[in-house]
């Protein structure tokens, strides 16, 4: 059996059951059933609970998105007092991954030394990965700079210090209500 080209047209019972002729009904349904199951499978919901959530998945795989996902970035010169540190990633396409970095700065914060993080996944070796930071309320204004990523998967910082000087000792200050923001888009070694 194979699928129509075109929609079936079914025929509607009559006000009595041989015009058409009721086994006909039968035969029409079962066989379109038959063309169902055999085209779709014994289990078209996959590893899926249901055919809509499989359809779901495959469409995010599609588009090559993901879902954020949190994950340790071994944040390292960063002491968050009472605040804290989100590290999420998100798939972009087979080979590329966005990173964002959440810094939020409580009593006894205080950045430490050069701050360095870790990305999720080893980078494409000998690219070129960059980003930006962007810290709120330190002192009187913002403060934003860059973020490179090497093949150690380490995301380095580098602060603009004024006057055009870029520096990875970056500022100290931190106090409650500061944040600081970290985004980059990375090429990997390997497909997610």
């Amino acid at each position: 059996m194979a699928w129509p080209n075109s929609y079936d047209t079914f025929s509607s019972p009559g006000t009595t059951l041989d015009s058409p002729p009721h086994s006909t009904l039968h035969t029409e349904l079962s066989t379109r059933l038959a063309v169902i199951q055999q085209t779709l499978g014994l289990t078209p919901q996959g590893a899926a609970a249901t055919v809509d959530a499989r359809l779901d998945a495959v469409e995010v795989a599609a588009s090559g998105s993901g879902q954020w996902t949190d994950y340790n970035a071994e944040v390292a010169n960063v002491s968050t007092g009472v605040g804290s540190v989100t590290a999420r990633y998100r798939r972009l396409q087979q080979y590329t991954a966005a990173v964002r970095l959440h810094f939020a700065f409580g009593a006894g914060s205080a950045i430490t030394g050069t701050v360095t993080a870790k990305v999720p996944f080893a980078p494409k070796s000998g690219a070129i990965h960059t980003g930006q930071w962007v810290a709120v309320r330190f002192g009187t204004f913002p403060r934003c700079g860059a973020v490179y990523v090497t093949d150690d998967r380490v995301i380095n910082f580098a602060w603009e210090a004024g006057s055009g000087v870029w520096t990875a000792a970056g500022p100290t200050n931190a106090t409650t209500g500061d944040a600081m923001i970290v985004s980059i888009i990375y090429e990997l070694a390997s497909a997610l």
